[in-house]
């Protein structure tokens, strides 16, 4: 058995899931965004590749709209060293949806992803679901991860 390759993938980890209505509900947000610092911290110590992905829906749009004020990273994410990054904007769950995250990964040797960041039940799973399918193993920090509280007419969820 060989050592993984790994990087790791912070997802959509936005001020649009710390203020307002898609403000994440479970596990407690700054709790989670700590744990999303130190798996940064610890890519830079090992040198893992590092994809910083933001979502967007274009202008206008009611949440992830650029120049918004819940479109920019976390702050906390903002301050860190970011030089190493790949920054992604994607439009899609997955962050391998129409975008360049999968060669660049192979480029680098890597085959397992690391996943954190927002949603849980939502950007991460596709993300996982399409890393497997694009030859990636896939993995999810979930102290790491977030999910906030679903409702429709069929019933609702909590985080």
């Amino acid at each position: 058995m060989t050592v993984p390759r790994r990087a790791l993938i912070v997802v959509d980890a936005q001020m649009e899931y710390f203020d307002g209505p898609m403000a994440i509900q479970h596990p407690p947000r700054e709790e989670s965004l700590a744990h999303i610092t130190r798996a940064l911290q610890v890519a830079a110590e090992q040198d893992i590749p590092v994809v910083m992905v933001q979502h967007e829906l274009g202008e206008g749009a009611p949440v992830f709209a650029p120049g918004s004020t819940g479109y920019p990273l976390h702050p906390e994410l903002e301050q860190l060293d970011n030089r190493q990054w790949k920054q992604v904007v994607k439009g899609y769950g997955s962050v391998f949806a129409g975008t360049d995250v999968a060669d660049w990964l192979r480029e680098r040797g890597v085959d397992t992803v690391t996943i954190v960041g927002y949603m849980t039940n939502n950007c991460d799973l596709a993300t996982a679901v399409e890393a497997e399918g694009l030859g990636f193993a896939a993995e999810i920090l979930s102290d790491a991860t977030g999910a906030i509280h679903l409702a429709n007419e069929a019933g609702q969820v909590s985080a």
